[in-house]
């Protein structure tokens, strides 16, 4: 009876000791299993500059975002005003310290140039900025030009972008980017070399169909991108953009997913 006693003792020692294990193992998994993911090691955009400290679209951001090793690229976007400028602006309205506003293509540059911007990231004041001084700021600091054309541009504008890169940077160190795919494909039929981006915030663009097929790649914003969307586009040698991710978080499983580029308004990872 004793030894009888002692066996199921010991076999139920052992059972704990077996669970215990298979337990601790399980959190051990659990704990830094997601380190032992693979990880792309995407190039990063400062998006509109330094933004996430400095007003956006400015050369003060842009100086700062070329000033900083961990950036690959500046992105900005791109207006022309009523007299004939390039100029970065996201919206198409400039907005003035004063609270008033103007828009872009209604306004020449000097009428833009009048009043200091808006601005609560910095006490300096800041002007609108011309997209040849956008270029000679990436070209100073050996940054990729990461160029969003807003809303429509026809070819007149095209030719004019080409232009002003040629005379102040590089069209090889440029990226041009679009929401609108026509503009982008009149780049494409502009200079077949120039490095393309599609901007889309859909999964289902129908415009993915296209970029597949004339090998353009694309700039996605983040919440529409698996690993799946990933390898479609590497599948056929392009590469996948993802915006605006500013959380470590999010650039984790971005790289996860594999992207070659993040585009952020601050720098979170240990690039």
């Amino acid at each position: 009876m004793k030894n009888q006693t002692a066996k199921t003792i010991l076999v139920i020692f052992l059972a704990l000791v077996v669970l215990a294990a298979m337990a601790f193992g399980g959190y051990m998994c659990f704990k830094f299993g997601k380190k032992e993911l693979p990880l792309s090691t995407p190039k990063y955009v400062a998006h509109r500059g330094f933004s996430g400290y400095h007003p956006d679209n400015t050369a003060e951001s842009f100086s700062a975002a070329a000033g900083d090793e961990n950036f690959y690229g500046i992105e900005t976007d791109i207006r022309r005003t009523k007299d004939g400028c390039l100029v970065c602006s996201h919206d198409d309205k400039a907005v003035f310290s004063d609270g008033s506003k103007r828009k872009v293509e209604d306004s020449t540059y000097a009428e833009l140039m009048e009043k200091t911007l808006q601005n609560t990231r910095t006490e300096n004041e800041v002007h609108i900025c011309l997209f040849r001084e956008y270029l000679t700021i990436c070209k100073q600091g050996n940054k990729v030009a990461v160029v969003e054309l807003k809303d429509v541009f026809t070819q007149d504008m095209i030719d004019q972008m080409f232009a002003e890169i040629d005379e102040f940077y590089d069209r090889k160190m440029c990226t041009v980017i679009a929401f609108d795919y026509d503009s982008l494909y009149r780049v494409r039929k502009t200079d077949p070399e120039m490095e393309l981006q599609y901007l889309s915030s859909k999964r289902g663009d129908r415009h993915f169909i296209d970029c597949l097929n004339e090998k353009i790649s694309v700039d996605v914003h983040y919440s529409q991108v698996n690993k799946s969307f990933v390898n479609k586009f590497h599948d056929r040698g392009l590469e996948v953009n993802v915006w605006t991710v500013n959380d470590e978080a999010t650039q984790t499983r971005m790289r996860q997913c594999g992207v070659d580029y993040i585009t952020s308004n601050v720098l979170t990872q240990d690039n």
